[in-house]
């Protein structure tokens, strides 16, 4: 199974919420912190869940994924729990599209990283 676009930001949205590093959904749209949990609630069977993925995928060509719209890059953005995750977000977006909304974000939620570090 592969999860869709609405179950993918369903997915990092409960990640920024809860903190979770990672997230899967069974094919009754089920999320779930625990893969082994997501995997009993459907009898193991590994075609009937998928991970969700929650990180942006970089291009080392074209910087971030051409296929996502600058709304998908900036929910990326939002739900990074690293300055690092974002710092490559933001490299990959200003190598590729260089869009100043993606970029105000990423500036945005590193000054938001930055500070919570510092206390």
């Amino acid at each position: 199974m592969k999860a869709t676009k609405e179950q993918i930001k369903t997915g990092k949205e409960l990640a920024g919420n809860y903190g979770f590093k990672r997230i899967w959904v069974n094919k009754k749209g089920e999320f779930f912190s625990n893969e082994n949990y997501c995997a009993n609630s459907v009898s193991s069977k590994k075609d009937e869940y998928a991970e969700v993925p929650l990180t942006v995928v970089v291009d080392e060509e074209k910087g971030t994924n051409d296929l996502e719209t600058a709304k998908e890059v900036i929910a990326h953005i939002e739900v990074a729990a690293t300055a690092d995750a974002v710092e490559a977000i933001l490299k990959a977006e200003k190598e590729g599209k260089n869009r100043v909304t993606v970029i105000e974000a990423a500036d945005k939620k590193l000054k938001s990283l930055t500070e919570k570090g510092s206390k």
